[in-house]
């Protein structure tokens, strides 16, 4: 009989998650806490490692509406002209495009997979509404806000950054530090910057597949891509504070802040952040967390940002999620009873904790830096996850990690190595 299993979160990791157990032939029920599934945020980074998962799913990409990423441009932002410092290429795959999307087509295109009636295994059950307030990992169940108890054969929290699953795996609080990078983030019209003539060369490296990136000597930076087919360029403005501090926002609009940011920068990169309405805008404090010690306990899992949390400078936070939801989905193929539950998660955890684990510590680098420079401690954590010499040490290595892998692959093998 197939397995009966909970999730809960209807996010990317939630969906990614209903796919991949759905294809395994297991009954889904997705629970939301919200009254409708929604998206916060504007646009991120589809990464090879993930399309490929994603095509692994059975989603036509066209679906997400995205824009194909080719690689990144570093430029010194506080000078006239703007100063290209340097470049990052992503590793090319025809097969698996690097892409630019926004959050809730890409959302939407997963839960439409997730719970459509055509395709692979029965379609996953949305519930929404359903506030989880805690989990028993001894009997595959989670409480609601409502007092409901609901039990299942497997509950996979995929609650995001601030859920508490984990600590009924590892026995003890383990919260998200504040990283000290904060964002605000708006898209404008891509009409209205060709309609700028000062703005069209800037637009014109997202239509050829560069996303920008543009940097002060004040720790400000600021990310452009485009998404929606190129309709919408997506716009975010960080500062890098003191990690484990919260940057003052109280009282000052997202204006306000973002022009602070902006000040000392080219005047045409002040003027295209005037554009954006303070009601466009969206505040985003970046947390992370150290590898937790273990990713399951029994009938409880956990994956993506309830899990291993990280920073936005590798573009994987999404991309790791849907690489652990691929994952379980593999290593749930033909168990048809608890009892072969924990030696497949034994599997699963041994391909997912040593990889998640040491993309949080290279997100703790900076596109602006090489390598290592100023994450010598991540760096030292991150060692732990490779045999000697293997650690990537540049970006472009750190780069050709994190998007050549092919999690569905991997995994296979691994059960095969084991049968």
């Amino acid at each position: 009989m197939p397995l009966r299993v909970i999730v809960v979160g209807g996010g990317i990791g939630g969906f990614s998650t209903a796919i991949a157990l759905r294809r395994a032939q297991h009954q889904v029920v997705v629970l939301e806490k919200r009254a409708e599934t929604t998206a916060a945020g504007y646009a991120l980074e589809i990464p090879a490692n993930a399309s490929r998962i994603l095509q692994h799913f059975g989603l036509d990409l066209s679906t997400l509406n995205g824009c194909r990423q080719t690689g990144l441009d570093i430029f010194k932002a506080d000078v006239d002209p703007l100063k290209l410092l340097r470049t990052e290429e992503r590793p090319a795959d025809p097969t698996s495009p690097n892409v630019s999307a926004h959050r809730q087509d890409y959302t939407f295109a997963l839960k439409d997979l997730a719970t459509r009636k055509e395709g692979a295994g029965p379609p996953a059950e949305v519930r929404h509404n359903c506030n989880v307030t805690s989990y028993d990992p001894s009997n595959g169940s989670v409480t609601l806000a409502s007092g409901d108890v609901l039990e299942a054969d497997l509950v996979v929290a995929a609650d995001g950054v601030r859920s508490k699953a984990h600590e009924c795996i590892v026995g003890h609080e383990c919260p998200a530090q504040l990283t000290g990078l904060s964002n605000i983030r708006f898209v404008l019209p891509t009409d209205l910057l060709l309609a700028q003539p000062s703005f069209k060369d800037l637009i014109q490296r997202g239509v050829e597949g560069r996303a920008c990136l543009y940097v002060d000597t004040e720790n400000n930076v600021i990310i452009h891509y485009p998404c929606r087919s190129g309709r919408l360029q997506n716009f975010g403005v960080y500062h890098r504070g003191i990690r484990g501090s919260s940057n003052a926002f109280a009282g000052r609009t997202y204006q306000d802040i973002a022009r602070e940011r902006v000040r000392n920068m080219n005047a045409r990169i002040q003027s295209l952040v005037g554009l954006a309405g303070e009601k466009d805008m969206y505040l985003w404090e970046i947390m992370d967390r150290e590898p937790l010690p273990r990713f399951y306990k029994e009938r409880l899992v956990v994956l993506g940002d309830a899990c291993h949390p990280m920073g936005t400078t590798m573009g994987q936070g999404a991309a790791q999620t849907v690489e652990d939801a691929a994952v379980l989905g593999i290593v749930l193929e033909q168990v048809d009873t608890r009892n072969d539950l924990d030696s497949r998660l034994q599997v699963w955890e041994e391909l997912r904790r040593p990889r998640a684990s040491a993309i949080q510590m290279m997100s703790r680098t900076t596109p602006e830096r090489e390598g290592w420079i100023h994450a010598e401690e991540a760096r030292k954590t991150a060692s732990l996850f490779f045999p000697p010499g293997g650690l990537p040490e540049t970006r472009g290595e750190m780069a050709a990690y994190a998007h050549r892998f092919d999690a569905v692959a991997e995994a296979r093998s691994r059960l095969a190595s084991k049968a």
